[in-house]
């Protein structure tokens, strides 16, 4: 292949940005100096160890608009944010002072007002509500996580209040995005992060001291060509969210990063079985989860914890789904399933064979074998599955055209755990909002019980209960992403699928 020379000082320090119009009032006048200096010492002489990632220089470190998950953890690097998210998914404080909420739908955000930008800008909640609206308008990669916001207002200066379409405790958890002064999207102004551009805009270069001194930030042009430029020497670690393509003798080193990405189980609520609720919960005991997570995704996932992620820390106390052969057979039996065919499989009552057609998509080599794997577990309570793998474009038709019993589907839940894509009824959906509850029962017993877990009124166990009472679908786990490295790097990773350099400033050499 052709190599992909480092583009020029000049071309690596020009940002590609979208436009974005402030909507509330304007600020108090004040003058915004730019272009912005980044921080750093160029006198800083400190050794340490040069870590080489690779990165777009073309699209460069937009804060909102960077579209590479290499570009993305640049800019998570560079900028600074209202909070940071730990790998427990509960949150610390970064450029606020306090968040504070009554009933977990209406937010007030303090930022602390002795705060500057590095030109001496004083920081107040107008540079606040600029970002939030920066992030949440079109084109931006935060706008889908933040379609619960329905307003943002400056209170005061050191104040901004945010409205929700509806309560969620856990809404913190996306104000993750870079904060920025007001008006520079084009130019950002904006707090150093743990690391900043260094004076040619090739490197990164710390701003405290740590293992990892210096960052070079190597040209990279075709983000599907990481993993064989990693066989070739040009990185020392680069993201890959698939690590069974992988072989880790030809790459180096892999290690798992923890996501919230969930395989699941559709069940189309309006097929002959999957109609009943005693059903779907028969074929949710009837899943060995643990073998899914261990054997067929290799250790690369892990079981849920009733409905959410293992690693969501209100799941701590909470138990993971476990096979239970046991209470399948009995939910069957007590629905009068009881009839056998020559071959085992269970009857209906003209004698008909249970016989549940599963439509996967084919472009997922694992996800096949997770249908190949529920296909074998449900033949031992006696249901017969038959395993359709189609292309993607066939499989979207199924799903659109209700043309399955069950299917196995992936999705990204944003990190404050809004599942509300997966069950509200049609009569409670949002314009603007995409859902994809294909066959899902539709539930108001659920919806609102999730509605009072978000708000505060329903504990995580009593959702779970309703949940499993329903069984819209099956979480049957939270699969991982991966980080591959080079085997010279001295550091182990303890990074997450939303910031793989979480514990840099922490790293030490092994």
């Amino acid at each position: 292949m052709k190599f992909i020379k480092i583009l020029s000082a000049l071309l690596a320090l020009l940002l590609v940005f979208c436009g974005c119009e402030a909507k509330a009032d304007e600020p108090p006048d004040r003058e915004i100096i730019l272009p912005v200096t980044d921080g750093h010492d160029p006198n800083d002489q400190r050794g340490g160890f040069t870590l080489r990632i690779p990165y777009d220089y073309s699209e460069g470190a937009s804060p909102y608009t960077a579209k590479s998950r290499a570009n993305r953890y640049v800019c998570g690097l560079v900028y600074r944010s209202m909070v940071t998210l730990k790998s427990d998914y509960s949150y610390e404080l970064d450029l606020l002072s306090d968040i504070y909420t009554e009933d977990n739908a209406v937010w007030y955000l303090y930022i602390d007002d002795g705060l500057s930008f590095p030109n001496g800008t004083q920081f107040t909640a107008y540079d606040l509500r600029y970002s939030i609206q920066c992030a949440m308008a079109e084109g931006s990669y935060y706008a889908s996580s933040l379609g619960v916001i329905n307003s943002v207002s400056v209170v005061n200066a050191t104040c901004c209040k945010i409205t929700l379409k509806y309560a969620s405790k856990y809404f913190p958890n996306l104000l993750t995005f870079p904060v920025i002064s007001y008006e520079t999207e084009n130019r950002p102004l904006f707090f150093p992060g743990r690391y900043s551009f260094g004076e040619d805009g090739t490197t990164l270069v710390a701003n405290s001291d740590c293992a990892v001194q210096k960052i070079e930030l190597v040209s990279a042009e075709d983000m599907e060509l990481l993993s064989y430029e990693m066989r070739m020497g040009t990185y020392d670690c680069v993201y890959w969210q698939d690590p069974l393509s992988l072989g880790t003798s030809s790459v180096g080193g892999l290690a798992g990063l923890q996501s919230n990405r969930m395989v699941y189980l559709g069940l189309n609520s309006s097929a002959p079985f999957t109609y009943y609720a005693d059903f779907r919960k028969a074929v949710a005991a009837a899943i060995d989860y643990s073998y899914i997570s261990s054997y067929v995704y290799n250790n690369f996932a892990s079981a849920p914890r009733s409905i959410f992620n293992p690693d969501f820390y209100e799941m701590q106390y909470v138990s993971k789904r476990s096979l239970d052969l046991m209470s399948a057979n009995l939910l069957l039996d007590d629905m009068g399933l009881t009839g056998r065919d020559s071959d085992g499989y269970r009857t209906n009552s003209r004698g008909k064979r249970i016989s549940l057609d599963l439509v996967v998509c084919n472009e997922s080599p694992v996800k096949v074998n997770v249908a190949n794997a529920v296909a074998e577990m449900l033949a031992e309570i006696g249901i017969e599955v038959k395993v359709n793998a189609v292309s993607y474009s066939a499989f979207m038709l199924a799903l659109e055209k209700y043309s399955y019993d069950i299917y196995i589907a992936e999705v990204r839940i944003n990190s404050d755990m809004d599942i509300s894509k997966l069950i509200t009824p049609y009569e409670y959906q949002l314009d603007g909002v995409e859902y994809i509850n294909y066959g899902i029962a539709p539930s108001e017993n659920l919806y609102f019980s999730w509605l009072g877990f978000m708000g505060g009124s329903v504990s995580a166990t009593e959702f779970g209960s309703v949940f499993e009472s329903v069984m819209p679908y099956v979480p049957i786990c939270y699969t991982k992403g991966s980080v591959i490295f080079s085997r010279d790097l001295p550091f182990s990773f303890g990074g997450t699928d939303f910031d793989m350099f979480y514990d840099i400033l922490d790293w030490k050499k092994q």
